[in-house]
């Protein structure tokens, strides 16, 4: 037999070591699987950092009708960007779904040709054709810095209608003229309007169209209880093109948003020309907390509106 150097023996001492430990590793049982304790996982909202809110705040109205909360949301964001916002306005079905801003004192003409950011647009900047960047305001009559309990009887909101043929599809408050179609207005029952407080859902009872002429003050905030009363019995609810189920009362606030318009098609009055001192009028009233849970307006076309 050969002599066996020091270098095979050492070389066998390793194979051999190699083996035992494969053999130990395919007998070992594998660990078992244990629950993680609840007590030890991290909790998610210790894990947020605090500037994220963890409830969505809504692009679109409900479709049954019921507030979402989240508008008031939106409404205090751009409250950071312009202390002027008072709400938030959503129409669904419309792309109307803006800020409003409220500049009292001035006889509503700041906002009339200034956007959001009150950068002067429209004829104020020499150039009509902007009239749709202009932002929505409320009148300057309206009560809107005293609670969110306090509306005037009246909030009303005005916009542009630029589109000169009337078209629904056009941009900013020509959306307003959806309510002509009655398939729309049916699929339409609420609006809403949340201040930087609170939510709002408005029902709508009113579609019509007026002459502002000093006799029918449509947009009136704060009417005695005769007055308010004689504006909606002999005026709105008259001219409304449809004929609401549940109508109006006088303990109810009420919202009317309101542009121009340039064609009268329920009285066949194709163009008016422009500027004209006819308006075009969706009203609705406040819905208690609640009772939002209409599916769909319910009334009847009506079938003689009276003449603005």
């Amino acid at each position: 037999m050969k002599n066996i150097t020091l270098k095979q023996i050492l070389a066998i001492i390793l194979a051999a070591a190699i083996t035992a430990a494969l053999a130990a590793c395919a007998s070992e049982p594998e660990p078992a699987f244990t629950e993680p304790d609840p007590a030890q996982e991290p909790q998610i909202a210790d894990t947020l950092p605090a500037f994220i809110n963890i409830l969505p705040i809504p692009t679109a109205a409900s479709e049954v009708g019921v507030v979402n909360n989240g508008f008031h949301l939106l409404a205090r964001e751009k409250f950071d960007e312009n202390s002027d916002t008072v709400g938030w306005l959503n129409i669904p079905g419309t792309v109307i779904d803006d800020p409003i801003v409220w500049y009292p004192g001035d006889v509503n003409a700041y906002y009339l040709y200034r956007d959001f950011n009150k950068t002067p647009v429209g004829t104020a900047a020499g150039n009509a054709g902007n009239n749709y960047l202009a932002a929505y305001f409320a009148d300057f009559r309206s009560n809107m810095r005293d609670g969110t309990n306090n509306f005037t009887r009246n909030t009303t909101i005005y916009g542009h209608n630029v589109d000169l043929a009337d078209n629904p599809d056009g941009r900013a408050f020509a959306q307003l003229l959806k309510f002509l179609d009655e398939d729309f207005a049916r699929k339409t029952p609420y609006i809403y309007f949340s201040t930087t407080e609170e939510d709002f859902a408005w029902e709508v009872f009113a579609v019509f169209y007026a002459l502002v002429d000093g006799n029918f003050n449509y947009h009136r905030p704060n009417d005695d209880l005769r007055e308010f009363e004689s504006v909606i019995v002999e005026g709105v609810l008259p001219r409304s093109i449809y004929n609401y189920e549940g109508g109006v009362t006088a303990d109810d606030k009420i919202i009317a948003l309101s542009t121009c318009t340039y064609t009268i098609p329920i009285h066949n009055i194709s163009f008016l020309g422009y500027p004209n001192n006819y308006r075009y009028v969706v009203m609705a009233k406040l819905v208690k907390p609640g009772h939002a849970t209409l599916t769909e307006a319910r009334f009847t076309v009506n079938p003689s509106p009276k003449a603005p």
